[in-house]
Protein backbone atom coordinates (compact mmCIF):
# COMPACT_ATOMS: atom_id res chain seq x y z
CA UNK A 1 0.00 0.00 0.00
CA UNK A 2 1.49 3.30 -0.78
CA UNK A 3 0.86 6.14 0.86
CA UNK A 4 0.07 9.62 0.31
CA UNK A 5 3.31 12.16 0.65
CA UNK A 6 0.99 13.88 3.91
CA UNK A 7 -2.34 13.54 5.00
CA UNK A 8 -2.64 17.46 4.19
CA UNK A 9 -1.86 16.68 0.63
CA UNK A 10 -4.17 13.97 0.44
CA UNK A 11 -6.86 16.34 1.87
CA UNK A 12 -6.09 18.85 -0.55
CA UNK A 13 -6.39 16.43 -3.28
CA UNK A 14 -9.66 15.07 -2.31
CA UNK A 15 -11.12 18.42 -1.94
CA UNK A 16 -9.75 18.64 -5.61
CA UNK A 17 -10.62 15.83 -7.42
CA UNK A 18 -12.59 13.48 -4.80
CA UNK A 19 -16.27 14.66 -5.64
CA UNK A 20 -15.58 14.17 -9.51
CA UNK A 21 -14.75 11.30 -8.84
CA UNK A 22 -17.84 10.54 -6.94
CA UNK A 23 -16.36 9.67 -3.53
CA UNK A 24 -18.15 11.59 -0.37
CA UNK A 25 -14.97 11.13 2.32
CA UNK A 26 -11.67 10.96 1.72
CA UNK A 27 -11.12 7.56 3.47
CA UNK A 28 -13.17 6.28 -0.03
CA UNK A 29 -10.79 8.68 -2.24
CA UNK A 30 -8.03 7.00 -0.67
CA UNK A 31 -9.53 3.48 -1.19
CA UNK A 32 -10.08 4.70 -4.91
CA UNK A 33 -6.32 5.34 -5.47
CA UNK A 34 -5.28 1.94 -3.52
CA UNK A 35 -7.18 -0.27 -5.93
CA UNK A 36 -5.70 1.40 -8.53
CA UNK A 37 -2.60 0.76 -7.65
CA UNK A 38 -3.66 -2.91 -7.42
CA UNK A 39 -5.16 -2.92 -10.36
CA UNK A 40 -3.82 -0.01 -13.18
CA UNK A 41 -0.46 -0.40 -15.68
CA UNK A 42 2.77 1.59 -14.51
CA UNK A 43 4.67 3.48 -16.32
CA UNK A 44 6.76 6.14 -15.86
CA UNK A 45 6.74 10.02 -17.65
CA UNK A 46 8.04 13.36 -17.28
CA UNK A 47 6.06 15.93 -15.34
CA UNK A 48 6.39 19.47 -16.81
CA UNK A 49 4.79 21.36 -13.94
CA UNK A 50 7.31 20.20 -11.13
CA UNK A 51 10.28 19.37 -13.50
CA UNK A 52 10.31 15.77 -12.37
CA UNK A 53 10.03 12.39 -13.37
CA UNK A 54 6.88 10.28 -11.61
CA UNK A 55 5.26 7.07 -12.25
CA UNK A 56 1.82 6.65 -13.62
CA UNK A 57 -0.67 4.28 -12.38
CA UNK A 58 -3.24 3.99 -15.05
CA UNK A 59 -6.58 1.58 -15.26
CA UNK A 60 -8.11 2.02 -18.12
CA UNK A 61 -11.41 -0.06 -17.99
CA UNK A 62 -12.32 2.74 -15.10
CA UNK A 63 -10.19 5.97 -16.40
CA UNK A 64 -8.95 6.00 -12.87
CA UNK A 65 -4.99 7.56 -12.37
CA UNK A 66 -2.77 7.96 -9.67
CA UNK A 67 0.98 9.82 -10.14
CA UNK A 68 3.56 8.79 -7.61
CA UNK A 69 7.20 9.84 -7.04
CA UNK A 70 9.86 7.90 -7.70
CA UNK A 71 9.92 7.02 -3.94
CA UNK A 72 6.38 5.44 -4.51
CA UNK A 73 4.52 8.13 -2.82
CA UNK A 74 0.94 9.65 -3.63
CA UNK A 75 0.59 13.08 -4.93
CA UNK A 76 -2.72 12.60 -7.01
CA UNK A 77 -5.68 10.84 -7.98
CA UNK A 78 -8.38 11.73 -11.25
CA UNK A 79 -9.89 10.22 -13.98
CA UNK A 80 -8.44 11.02 -17.34
CA UNK A 81 -8.29 9.57 -20.98
CA UNK A 82 -6.17 6.98 -21.96
CA UNK A 83 -5.12 9.66 -24.78
CA UNK A 84 -4.06 11.70 -21.83
CA UNK A 85 -1.93 8.92 -20.33
CA UNK A 86 -0.32 8.43 -23.48
CA UNK A 87 0.51 12.46 -24.11
CA UNK A 88 2.18 13.13 -21.00
CA UNK A 89 5.97 14.32 -21.67
CA UNK A 90 8.01 10.93 -22.36
CA UNK A 91 5.26 8.50 -21.44
CA UNK A 92 6.36 4.95 -21.78
CA UNK A 93 2.90 3.80 -21.59
CA UNK A 94 3.11 2.02 -25.01
CA UNK A 95 6.72 0.39 -24.63
CA UNK A 96 5.76 -2.58 -22.56
CA UNK A 97 2.43 -3.30 -25.06
CA UNK A 98 2.82 -7.20 -25.88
Amino acid sequence: MAAWKTPKHLDDHFRKHGRRLGFPTVQAYNASAQATLATGRYFEYYDDDTGETRFGCYDAPTGRFVVLTLDDEIVSHYICSLRHVRELSYSNYDEDEE
